[in-house]
């Protein structure tokens, strides 16, 4: 019997889509997974390599699909489905990707590989996005999230079911009540000089260089006297008022953007105590109400967020809005969410950006 490398070059070697579908006919007491799975491999190496070539890479996700009939496995069958449907979707063939990826969807849901199932339907889900329809890429991405195990994942998936949400018009802020796990927070906004005056020492504390440090510090005083800036704390519900450090603290401030005669309350800097994506969402739900509590003008621009391509989403509130300013988040390794925050400036509302990121920041102390 050939090996499995041995059978793959002789059906490299075919040169043509119908000398190698008699070939792996011919070989079908050899095939095995190990085959099969390396020929998904080379289906993207066509699509990937120095010199791609998307044609061949259609014919050969064709004879895996072939080869994993003839091996009898309705999981490798519903693999070699995506697998040709991934690669229809990278070269923008939407619609036809899309029939595949849903035929490849149900043999794996006849398997048990939950993660490959969450896959292929994510990937669908992206092409159901490409091709304007958001509410068959939310209804995926709702069984997706049922599906996902990996928190870093799911909070991918959420961030992205927010931005088809926002497209098609939904209520972005009931899907987040909806989906994100229930944990007991308090969102307080401190009026004392003594708790603002610890929330800037806090968030003093965790600026990594001496010279951002030296920037906020300079800052500080404005950010207590000027009656713009306001400042908020997320506190773990299940434990008293006031203990130190909360789970997210930080500050934000008015501003009237006389280019486009837009009103902005934007996210000046912020820590988070972990990691928690999805409780990072939590943080900015709450940061709308705050919007809403200042009485911010029903002209003021929606709310922005995201973290990479898939990530993004818009907050339309009847009485406010949330934007961040340049620079408000930066990460770096082992730390929590690193804010740099220049000296106070009149003229700093020229620099306010559309996009809040969501620093993946590790677990900290102030």
């Amino acid at each position: 019997m050939a090996s499995a490398n041995a059978l793959a070059q002789g059906l490299y070697n075919c040169g043509s889509y119908d000398r190698g579908h008699a070939y792996l006919r011919e070989h079908a007491a050899e095939i095995t997974p190990e085959f099969v799975t390396g020929l998904r491999g080379i289906c993207f190496n066509f699509t990937t390599g120095e010199q791609p070539d998307s044609e061949l890479a259609i014919v050969f996700a064709e004879l895996t699909i072939l080869a994993a009939v003839l091996l009898g496995d309705d999981e490798h069958k519903g693999m070699a489905l995506y697998c040709k449907g991934s690669i229809l979707a990278r070269l923008e063939r939407h619609r036809e990707a899309l029939d595949t990826l849903h035929e490849a969807a149900a043999y794996l849901q006849l398997g048990t590989d939950t993660k490959e199932l969450a896959n292929c339907l994510y990937d669908a889900a992206l092409c159901y996005s490409k091709l304007g329809d958001y509410d068959g890429a939310t209804r995926l991405l709702e069984q997706v999230l049922m599906l996902q195990q990996d928190q870093k994942e799911r909070s991918e998936t959420l961030a992205f079911l927010l931005l088809v949400t926002s497209k098609a018009g939904g209520a972005v802020e009931a899907v987040m009540h909806h989906l994100i796990p229930a944990r007991p927070i308090r969102f307080v906004q401190p009026a004392s000089a003594d708790e603002k005056s610890r929330i800037c020492k806090g968030l003093l504390s965790k600026h990594a260089t001496r010279r951002d440090r030296e920037l906020f510090k300079a800052s500080i005083p404005a950010f207590l006297a000027e009656p713009d800036f306001h400042f908020f704390v997320m506190e773990d519900a299940t434990k008293p008022a006031g203990i130190w450090p909360p789970y997210a603290c930080g500050l934000l401030k008015k501003y009237r953007n006389s280019f486009n005669e837009w009103n902005l309350l934007a996210l000046e800097v912020a820590w988070f105590a972990d990691s928690h994506t999805a409780m990072h969402l939590n943080v900015i739900a709450g940061l709308v109400t705050m919007a809403r509590d200042l009485r911010m003008p029903p002209d003021a621009c929606p709310l922005r967020f995201g973290k990479g391509p898939r990530a993004g989403a818009d907050f339309q509130s009847a009485t406010g809005a949330l934007w961040a300013t340049r620079g408000a988040f930066r990460t770096h390794a082992g730390s929590t969410a690193r804010p740099l925050l220049r000296v106070h400036r009149q003229a700093r509302a020229s620099r306010v950006l559309r996009r809040l990121r969501q620093p993946p920041g590790a677990a900290g102390k102030l």
